[in-house]
């Protein structure tokens, strides 16, 4: 039997949210392990696989830097990087989409009480693939659009700083200002995703609506859980980098490094996705509306119910 919860006036914030996104793991450790095993057994091929290929390139690019010449034409090599990292890129955003998928659906259904494995999160990514992809084809667009946007006006206060001090400190401001809103629509973006995974009929552009409405009077704690996450994934990031071009590591430290990126990686996604499941689930209640929650092994009886009872009793 469900119990509908609507906790308006008790909304969870950053620190309670990541508090909850931490213990709820812990609910079913059984299916979290399994999550946490299959994300890596999926990233740990592709990370291997882009070590291999773009490790004794980037190193060649890093070793001739210093001979850089403007007026060289471009390398084929760097070409060739570009283009094995584009390939890279997408397919770790597919990747990542179906993992999403799965850690969001068993996320969404530990909070709220249900009993699923594994294998039922898994049929249902594949079942509702197409909502997540549509909705990630929209970030895609969205996003490039803000990157030309950002290039193009970065660009022009370039071509007219002429060095000067005044056009530096301009400079900076605006790109941390544009920085500040693409984290702001990183949120949206993000929880966009999660309505389109948790809800049935609400992907693409309905969704990225809907996470917005969801957001109002949120988007403070949204921004702080965005930069949080940030945070924890810059650093691994650029271990990965290390790892990648640093040749005094030696092949054995590189495999035993690349090892510990993957899993640092991996529980930052893992985090970052349930997280943004309790927010979810914390801006539905702030905006009224209902979070069926399961009962663990008893049925709660409203106070109505137990008020007739009484008065039918002798």
């Amino acid at each position: 039997m469900a119990n509908t919860t609507t906790n308006i006036n008790h909304a969870l914030g950053v620190p309670s949210i990541i508090r909850e996104a931490l213990k709820l793991p812990q609910k079913n450790p059984k299916l979290s392990l399994s999550i946490a095993l299959l994300v890596f057994l999926t990233d740990y091929p592709l990370s291997l696989s882009h070590h291999l290929l773009m490790s004794p390139r980037l190193m060649t690019l890093v070793d001739n830097d210093s001979d850089y010449n403007p007026t060289d034409p471009p390398s084929t090599n760097t070409g060739l990087i570009i283009s094995i990292e584009s390939l890279f890129f997408i397919a770790l955003s597919v990747l990542s989409l179906f993992t999403m998928s799965i850690t969001v659906h068993a996320s969404s259904a530990t909070y709220t009480n249900k009993h699923v494995t594994l294998h039922d999160s898994i049929r249902s990514t594949l079942l509702k693939w197409k909502n997540p992809f549509v909705t990630l084809g929209y970030v895609f667009l969205i996003t490039v659009a803000y990157a030309l946007l950002m290039s193009v006006i970065l660009g022009s206060l370039m071509l007219f700083s002429s060095g000067s001090l005044f056009f530096v400190i301009l400079i900076t401001c605006v790109g941390l200002f544009l920085t500040v809103f693409y984290i702001h629509f990183s949120v949206i973006w993000m929880l966009g995703l999660t309505v389109s995974i948790v809800e049935d009929d609400c992907y693409g552009m309905d969704a990225l609506v809907r996470a917005n409405k969801l957001i109002e009077g949120r988007k403070g704690d949204g921004f702080l859980l965005m930069v949080m996450l940030l945070l924890l994934y810059v650093p691994v990031t650029g271990l990965g980098y290390v790892n990648l071009v640093d040749d005094d590591l030696g092949q054995v430290g590189r495999v035993v490094g690349g090892v510990v990126v993957v899993v640092l990686t991996c529980l930052v996604k893992l985090f970052g996705f349930v997280g943004f499941v309790v927010f979810y689930y914390e801006c539905k209640k702030g905006h009224g509306e209902k979070v069926e929650m399961e009962s663990l092994g008893y049925a709660v009886v409203p106070n109505s119910a137990l008020d007739d009872v009484d008065a039918d009793l002798p």
